[in-house]
Protein backbone atom coordinates (compact mmCIF):
# COMPACT_ATOMS: atom_id res chain seq x y z
CA UNK A 1 0.00 0.00 0.00
CA UNK A 2 1.42 3.63 -0.95
CA UNK A 3 1.83 5.40 1.99
CA UNK A 4 2.05 9.08 -0.15
CA UNK A 5 -1.74 8.90 -0.99
CA UNK A 6 -2.00 12.98 -2.47
CA UNK A 7 0.51 11.95 -5.53
CA UNK A 8 -1.78 13.36 -7.94
CA UNK A 9 -2.10 16.21 -6.35
CA UNK A 10 1.51 16.90 -5.93
CA UNK A 11 3.37 15.83 -9.35
CA UNK A 12 0.30 17.51 -11.79
CA UNK A 13 1.47 21.12 -11.71
CA UNK A 14 5.25 22.43 -12.30
CA UNK A 15 7.85 20.86 -13.08
CA UNK A 16 6.06 17.45 -13.19
CA UNK A 17 9.39 14.99 -13.74
CA UNK A 18 10.95 16.40 -11.22
CA UNK A 19 8.04 16.13 -8.51
CA UNK A 20 7.33 12.90 -9.82
CA UNK A 21 10.98 11.91 -8.87
CA UNK A 22 10.70 13.18 -5.53
CA UNK A 23 7.60 11.58 -4.75
CA UNK A 24 9.10 8.62 -5.98
CA UNK A 25 11.83 8.65 -3.38
CA UNK A 26 9.74 9.62 -0.68
CA UNK A 27 7.53 6.65 -1.31
CA UNK A 28 10.44 4.25 -1.55
CA UNK A 29 12.30 5.95 2.14
CA UNK A 30 8.86 5.52 3.76
CA UNK A 31 8.67 1.89 2.00
CA UNK A 32 12.22 0.68 3.46
CA UNK A 33 10.99 2.08 7.01
CA UNK A 34 7.58 0.41 6.92
CA UNK A 35 7.24 -2.07 9.77
CA UNK A 36 4.74 -4.36 7.98
CA UNK A 37 7.50 -4.46 5.21
CA UNK A 38 10.12 -5.46 7.45
CA UNK A 39 8.59 -8.25 9.49
CA UNK A 40 7.34 -9.62 6.01
CA UNK A 41 11.46 -10.24 5.03
CA UNK A 42 11.65 -11.22 8.96
CA UNK A 43 8.86 -14.36 9.08
CA UNK A 44 7.75 -17.13 6.44
CA UNK A 45 5.46 -19.17 6.68
CA UNK A 46 5.32 -22.25 4.30
CA UNK A 47 2.45 -24.82 5.24
CA UNK A 48 3.29 -25.56 8.89
CA UNK A 49 6.69 -24.93 8.72
CA UNK A 50 7.79 -21.31 10.18
CA UNK A 51 10.65 -19.71 9.65
CA UNK A 52 11.83 -16.47 11.22
CA UNK A 53 14.94 -14.94 10.65
CA UNK A 54 17.04 -12.59 8.39
CA UNK A 55 20.70 -12.01 9.04
CA UNK A 56 20.20 -8.85 7.25
CA UNK A 57 18.41 -7.84 10.15
CA UNK A 58 20.44 -9.02 12.68
CA UNK A 59 22.26 -6.57 15.89
CA UNK A 60 26.04 -6.42 15.77
CA UNK A 61 27.53 -9.09 17.78
CA UNK A 62 24.11 -10.78 18.53
CA UNK A 63 24.25 -14.11 20.16
CA UNK A 64 22.76 -16.36 17.77
CA UNK A 65 22.57 -15.63 14.30
CA UNK A 66 20.64 -17.19 11.12
CA UNK A 67 16.94 -18.62 11.25
CA UNK A 68 14.91 -20.44 13.42
CA UNK A 69 12.22 -23.12 11.99
CA UNK A 70 8.69 -24.35 14.26
CA UNK A 71 6.76 -26.75 13.17
CA UNK A 72 2.99 -25.21 13.95
CA UNK A 73 0.75 -27.92 14.86
CA UNK A 74 3.56 -30.53 15.87
CA UNK A 75 6.50 -28.82 17.76
CA UNK A 76 4.19 -25.48 18.32
CA UNK A 77 0.88 -25.75 19.76
CA UNK A 78 0.02 -21.91 19.51
CA UNK A 79 1.17 -19.03 18.74
CA UNK A 80 0.64 -15.35 20.52
CA UNK A 81 1.33 -11.88 19.70
CA UNK A 82 2.45 -9.34 22.58
CA UNK A 83 4.23 -6.01 22.33
CA UNK A 84 4.13 -2.00 22.64
CA UNK A 85 5.03 0.79 20.93
CA UNK A 86 4.43 3.71 18.08
CA UNK A 87 3.71 1.95 14.50
CA UNK A 88 3.74 -1.31 16.12
CA UNK A 89 0.16 -2.70 14.57
CA UNK A 90 1.59 -2.16 11.21
CA UNK A 91 4.56 -5.10 12.02
CA UNK A 92 1.72 -6.92 14.36
CA UNK A 93 -0.65 -6.89 11.01
CA UNK A 94 2.08 -8.57 8.85
CA UNK A 95 2.04 -11.38 11.58
CA UNK A 96 -1.84 -11.66 11.37
CA UNK A 97 -1.34 -12.10 7.71
CA UNK A 98 1.37 -14.34 7.58
CA UNK A 99 0.48 -17.08 10.39
CA UNK A 100 -3.88 -16.77 9.59
CA UNK A 101 -5.48 -19.13 11.36
CA UNK A 102 -2.00 -20.43 12.97
CA UNK A 103 -2.31 -17.27 15.00
CA UNK A 104 -4.06 -17.61 18.36
CA UNK A 105 -4.48 -14.46 19.54
CA UNK A 106 -2.44 -11.42 21.30
CA UNK A 107 -2.34 -8.21 22.79
CA UNK A 108 -0.57 -4.71 21.75
CA UNK A 109 -0.07 -1.20 23.38
CA UNK A 110 -0.15 2.00 21.34
CA UNK A 111 -0.62 5.83 21.39
CA UNK A 112 -3.68 7.10 21.65
CA UNK A 113 -5.19 8.44 18.33
CA UNK A 114 -3.93 5.87 16.45
CA UNK A 115 -6.60 3.68 14.56
CA UNK A 116 -6.97 0.06 15.15
CA UNK A 117 -5.91 -1.59 12.24
CA UNK A 118 -5.72 -5.58 13.78
CA UNK A 119 -8.33 -8.12 14.12
CA UNK A 120 -6.86 -11.10 16.05
CA UNK A 121 -4.77 -8.91 18.30
CA UNK A 122 -6.52 -6.88 21.03
CA UNK A 123 -5.50 -3.17 20.87
CA UNK A 124 -4.91 -1.00 23.92
CA UNK A 125 -3.93 2.49 24.37
CA UNK A 126 -1.68 4.45 26.24
CA UNK A 127 0.37 7.79 26.58
CA UNK A 128 3.13 9.29 24.91
CA UNK A 129 6.02 10.85 25.45
CA UNK A 130 4.98 11.13 29.07
CA UNK A 131 2.85 7.55 30.54
CA UNK A 132 -0.47 8.04 31.60
CA UNK A 133 -2.31 5.87 33.45
CA UNK A 134 -3.94 4.22 30.35
CA UNK A 135 -0.28 2.59 30.01
CA UNK A 136 -0.35 1.47 33.46
CA UNK A 137 -3.72 -0.38 32.33
CA UNK A 138 -3.11 -1.06 29.59
CA UNK A 139 -0.10 -3.12 30.74
CA UNK A 140 -1.68 -4.74 33.71
CA UNK A 141 -4.59 -5.58 30.76
CA UNK A 142 -1.87 -6.97 28.98
CA UNK A 143 0.09 -9.06 32.16
CA UNK A 144 -3.66 -10.50 32.66
CA UNK A 145 -3.58 -11.33 29.11
CA UNK A 146 -0.53 -13.19 29.52
CA UNK A 147 -1.40 -15.10 32.96
CA UNK A 148 -4.71 -16.33 31.04
CA UNK A 149 -2.84 -18.45 28.59
CA UNK A 150 -1.27 -20.32 30.62
CA UNK A 151 1.75 -20.85 28.31
CA UNK A 152 4.08 -23.81 28.11
CA UNK A 153 7.23 -24.93 26.63
CA UNK A 154 4.76 -25.27 23.37
CA UNK A 155 3.74 -22.21 22.77
CA UNK A 156 5.63 -19.44 20.56
CA UNK A 157 5.10 -16.27 21.97
CA UNK A 158 6.53 -13.09 19.57
CA UNK A 159 7.16 -9.92 20.97
CA UNK A 160 7.25 -6.73 19.32
CA UNK A 161 8.56 -3.15 20.94
CA UNK A 162 9.21 -0.30 18.69
CA UNK A 163 10.01 3.63 19.46
CA UNK A 164 7.35 5.19 22.02
CA UNK A 165 7.46 1.77 24.34
CA UNK A 166 9.37 3.64 26.76
CA UNK A 167 6.39 5.44 27.58
CA UNK A 168 3.61 3.00 26.32
CA UNK A 169 5.52 -0.27 28.43
CA UNK A 170 4.95 1.71 31.66
CA UNK A 171 3.94 -0.54 34.41
CA UNK A 172 6.21 0.69 37.86
CA UNK A 173 7.24 -1.67 40.31
CA UNK A 174 4.87 -1.30 43.76
CA UNK A 175 7.39 1.34 45.18
CA UNK A 176 7.11 3.60 42.67
CA UNK A 177 3.86 5.98 42.05
CA UNK A 178 3.19 6.78 38.42
CA UNK A 179 3.72 10.43 39.22
CA UNK A 180 7.19 9.62 40.01
CA UNK A 181 7.71 7.93 36.77
CA UNK A 182 5.98 10.91 34.78
CA UNK A 183 8.63 13.37 36.64
CA UNK A 184 11.21 11.75 35.74
CA UNK A 185 10.36 11.47 31.90
CA UNK A 186 9.24 15.62 32.60
CA UNK A 187 12.35 16.69 33.94
CA UNK A 188 14.96 14.67 32.32
CA UNK A 189 13.40 14.09 28.61
CA UNK A 190 10.93 16.95 27.86
CA UNK A 191 13.02 19.97 30.00
CA UNK A 192 16.66 19.02 29.85
CA UNK A 193 16.73 17.14 26.65
CA UNK A 194 18.34 13.70 27.56
CA UNK A 195 17.86 11.27 24.88
CA UNK A 196 15.54 8.44 25.47
CA UNK A 197 18.70 6.07 25.92
CA UNK A 198 19.67 7.63 29.01
CA UNK A 199 16.40 8.04 30.20
CA UNK A 200 15.61 4.88 30.19
CA UNK A 201 18.76 3.83 31.78
CA UNK A 202 16.77 4.86 34.83
CA UNK A 203 13.12 3.73 34.07
CA UNK A 204 14.08 0.35 33.89
CA UNK A 205 14.78 0.06 37.27
CA UNK A 206 11.40 1.32 37.83
CA UNK A 207 9.63 -0.93 36.37
CA UNK A 208 7.69 -4.36 36.43
CA UNK A 209 7.77 -4.72 32.59
CA UNK A 210 11.38 -2.67 30.74
CA UNK A 211 14.46 -4.28 30.59
CA UNK A 212 13.58 -7.26 29.37
CA UNK A 213 11.68 -8.23 32.83
CA UNK A 214 8.50 -8.91 30.75
CA UNK A 215 9.81 -12.44 29.93
CA UNK A 216 9.62 -13.51 32.95
CA UNK A 217 6.09 -13.81 32.61
CA UNK A 218 6.04 -15.61 29.42
CA UNK A 219 8.72 -18.22 30.49
CA UNK A 220 8.28 -21.44 29.91
CA UNK A 221 6.99 -20.37 26.08
CA UNK A 222 9.41 -20.28 23.53
CA UNK A 223 9.87 -16.37 22.90
CA UNK A 224 11.47 -14.43 19.65
CA UNK A 225 11.56 -10.39 20.05
CA UNK A 226 11.19 -8.26 17.22
CA UNK A 227 12.94 -5.03 17.65
CA UNK A 228 11.07 -2.43 15.56
CA UNK A 229 12.79 0.57 15.71
CA UNK A 230 15.34 2.42 13.64
CA UNK A 231 18.68 -0.34 13.38
CA UNK A 232 20.97 2.64 12.64
CA UNK A 233 20.43 3.08 16.02
CA UNK A 234 20.77 0.04 17.15
CA UNK A 235 23.77 -1.07 15.49
CA UNK A 236 22.48 -3.83 13.08
CA UNK A 237 23.92 -4.16 9.58
CA UNK A 238 21.10 -2.83 7.70
CA UNK A 239 19.36 0.57 7.64
CA UNK A 240 15.64 -0.13 8.37
CA UNK A 241 12.71 -1.02 10.88
CA UNK A 242 12.97 -4.31 12.58
CA UNK A 243 15.75 -6.01 14.36
CA UNK A 244 15.38 -9.42 16.04
CA UNK A 245 16.75 -10.99 19.03
CA UNK A 246 15.98 -14.58 20.46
Amino acid sequence: MERILNKEQLTNHGNKALRKDVCEILEAGMQAANPYNNMMKLISLDGDRLTIGNTDYEPIGAPRTGSDTFLLGKDIDRVFVVGAGKGIQYAAKALEDILGDWLNGGFVIVKHGDGVILEKIKVSFGGHPIPDQFCVDSCNGLLEYIKSLSLTSRDLVITLTGNGMSSLLSCPVDEVSLAAVQDVVRIMQIEKGLNTLIVSAIRNQLDKLKGGRISRYIHPAKMVHALLIDCNYRNCKMPGYAGLTR
